[in-house]
C-alpha cells in the first residue's frame, strides 16, 4: 500500500469517524431513550458510542496492518546518502483519531420534557465546542497529509527533517554507547551529542514517525559513530548491503554483540 492510499483512506476514515460521532449524538442517543426497559436502552447507546467512536481507527489499523512491519534498509542515493522516509501508518492513525475526538465536540443538548435533541443553545459553549471542533478537525487533516518526519545519513553526520525544522549531527559529536534499541512501546529513541561548544544535547527520533525497523537504525548510528572510516560509504549499495548483512549477524547473537555489525561491515 503506497503512501498516497494510506492518507487517502485515513482521510475517509478519519471523515467516517467524524460523522460517526455527530450520528450518535444526534441519532443514536435519542433512539436509546425510548428503548425499554430503561437498561437495555442504556447499554445500546453505550455500544453505539464504542463503536461509533472505535470502529473507524479500528478499521484502519486493521487494513494497514502490514505496514507495522518496517524494514531494515535505507533509501540509497549517491547525493543524499542514506534516507528514511515518513511511516505513513503512525501519523495517519493520530489523524483519524483526531478526527474521530473532533466530531464528539459538536454537543447536543435534549429538548425539555422530550425525547429529541437539538445543537447546544449555549452561546459560550456552542462558540468554544465549534472551535475545539474545527481545530482537532485540522490537526487530524495536518496529521494524515502534511507531517513530514525524514531522517538523513551523509558522510558528515545525522539530520533530522520535522515539520518543526531540523537538527544536524556530525559523527563526531555523537556520544559514545549510543543510541540504544528503543523497546517495543518507546515513543522515542534518545541520540545523545556533544554541541560545539561542550553541552551535551540529545536529539529525540520517534521510532512510530521513521519508516525504518528501529533496530536497525540504532545499530547502524552507533556504527557509524564508532567506525569513522566506514562513514565514507554512505549511501552506495554496497554499503547498505553490507549493513544488513551485519544488522542479521547481529540480530542473531544471544546478547546483540555490536561487534558484529563492525565485522560484517568490514568483510
Amino acid at each position: 500500500m503506497s503512501a498516497v492510499s494510506v492518507r487517502v483512506l485515513a482521510t475517509v476514515l478519519g471523515a467516517g469517524a467524524f460523522g460517526a460521532g455527530v450520528f450518535d449524538s444526534f441519532v443514536l442517543q435519542p433512539l436509546s431513550w425510548r428503548i425499554e426497559p430503561r437498561g437495555l436502552g442504556v447499554a445500546l447507546g453505550l455500544l453505539g458510542l464504542l463503536v461509533s467512536l472505535g470502529g473507524a481507527p479500528l478499521l484502519f489499523l486493521l487494513l494497514t496492518r502490514r505496514l507495522r512491519h518496517r524494514p531494515a534498509a535505507f533509501g540509497v542515493g549517491p547525493d543524499a546518502g542514506f534516507t528514511v522516509a515518513t511511516a505513513s501508518r503512525y501519523p495517519a492513525a493520530t489523524g483519524v483519531l483526531l478526527l474521530m475526538a473532533a466530531g464528539t465536540q459538536v454537543l447536543a443538548e435534549r429538548v425539555p420534557d422530550t425525547d429529541q435533541v437539538r445543537p447546544t443553545a449555549l452561546f459560550g459553549s456552542a462558540w468554544a465546542s465549534g472551535a475545539l471542533a474545527v481545530t482537532l478537525a485540522g490537526l487530524g487533516l495536518a496529521y494524515i497529509w502534511l507531517l513530514r518526519y525524514r531522517l538523513t545519513l551523509t558522510p558528515d553526520g545525522i539530520t533530522a527533517h520535522t515539520m518543526l525544522g531540523s537538527c544536524r549531527v556530525p559523527w563526531a559529536q555523537l556520544g559514545p554507547g549510543g543510541p540504544l534499541v528503543p523497546g517495543r512501546r518507546a515513543r522515542t529513541m534518545p541520540v545523545r551529542y556533544r554541541r560545539s561548544d561542550g553541552r551535551t544535547r540529545t536529539l529525540r527520533l520517534s521510532p512510530y514517525y521513521l519508516a525504518v525497523d528501529p533496530a536497525f537504525l540504532a545499530p547502524v548510528i552507533r556504527h557509524y559513530g564508532e567506525q569513522p572510516q566506514h562513514r565514507a560509504r554512505i549511501g552506495t549499495c554496497q554499503e547498505l548491503e553490507r549493513l544488513q548483512a551485519g544488522f542479521a549477524a547481529w540480530h542473531g547473537t544471544p546478547d546483540h554483540r555490536p561487534t558484529a555489525l563492525a565485522a560484517a561491515s568490514e568483510s
